[in-house]
């Protein structure tokens, strides 16, 4: 059970709030009423719900007749969820880490009949919640979760899909894309003599002309399980990163894209950028290949295989999806192509 002496995240983590008057069932199946108010939720004597006004959170409080079922998310910490459903119903559900749960169902109709056994909710109804519940990436209170797979578990279908273009452009000089926030360097390895950044050093993607970059660049298509209108979604792409003209660097940068939903359906992040060549400032020596043709050799390998690109989508910093695709040059006299599984 909470107590006072809990550290405030882990109090707002199973505090569900109501705004109306609600009606449940206690064990005996006689009504009990919860009054609008805060309230923390934990499991309460005979596996019931227990809601404790937060006022005085050591106390059990109103206990409410609850079911057990089962979850599929990663949890580090209880979570208590409110949601709303059809007929003016609400649900009250505790979900512990381990995949257990508690599920209470009430009604806002004072005269409304409770059935004995209720709708349970679903994954999907308890993802959306999740995702609902800590409103923007970087919340005021910590996860009860690793943000990366609470929702995101191998086996589970994803809560989205992650569609990119098949045909990139060929390399050209970059400049910040839309819908662009920033981009990071997450891996780096080179040869004797080469200089690496550090990792989480941010990059430019609109650098000065001493600096220039050349991106291969490809829409992507994100199409959501449950509405997203109005929550924070990020597209985050980690992509090879070539020292164009230059001595040997293996290094990844993670872009990241951000939009806001104003419609449910698909949406697009169109110019999103899936491979980065670093050439010198000047142009290479008359006879030679353009940097853009270096550019493509550099990331052309005789096993006729290509770098691995990252997708993941993520709706107010939970990750959502991940997908893997593989870029691959067919230089020369081929077009790029972005080979997906």
């Amino acid at each position: 059970m909470a107590t006072v002496a809990e550290p405030r995240s882990e109090l707002h983590n199973i505090t569900i709030v109501l705004e109306s008057t609600a009606h449940f069932h206690a064990r005996d199946g006689s009504d009990v009423q919860v009054h609008p108010g805060a309230y923390h939720v934990s499991l309460g004597p005979d596996g019931d719900l227990a809601l404790g006004a937060m006022q005085k959170p050591e106390r059990h409080g109103t206990v409410l007749r609850a079911f057990g079922i089962w979850h599929p998310f990663r949890l580090t910490a209880p979570l208590a969820l409110s949601i709303a459903a059809e007929h003016d119903r609400l649900h009250l559900v505790l979900l512990l880490p381990g995949g257990g749960a508690l599920q209470s169902t009430g009604s806002l109709r004072p005269a409304a009949r409770l059935a004995d056994t209720p709708p349970f909710v679903t994954p999907h109804d308890l993802a959306q919640a999740i995702i609902t519940r800590f409103p923007g990436p970087l919340p005021k209170y910590h996860h009860p979760f690793n943000a990366a797979t609470v929702i995101a578990v191998p086996g589970i279908r994803p809560w989205g899909t992650i569609d990119p273009g098949s045909q990139p452009t060929s390399f050209a000089p970059g400049s910040e894309p839309p819908n662009w926030i920033g981009a990071t360097v997450t891996a780096c390895a080179a040869t004797p003599g080469i200089a690496c950044p550090g990792l989480g050093t941010s990059v430019p993607r609109n650098p000065p002309t001493s600096e220039p970059q050349l991106v291969s660049t490809t829409s992507v298509s994100i199409k959501p399980v449950f509405s997203w209108v109005g929550q924070t979604v990020e597209l985050l792409v980690t992509a090879q990163v070539v020292n164009t003209g230059g001595k040997m660097r293996y290094m990844t940068w993670t872009d990241m894209y951000q939009q806001v939903p104003v419609a449910n359906g698909p949406f697009t992040f169109p110019g999103v950028i899936v491979a980065t060549g670093t050439p010198p400032p000047n142009p290479p020596p008359p006879g030679q290949r353009t940097w853009a043709e270096e550019t493509a050799s550099d990331f052309t390998s005789p096993s006729g295989r290509g770098p691995q690109i990252e997708f993941e989508f993520r709706v107010n910093g939970i990750t959502g999806a991940v997908r893997i695709c593989e870029y691959l040059t067919h230089y020369p006299g081929g077009a790029p192509e972005l080979r997906c599984s």
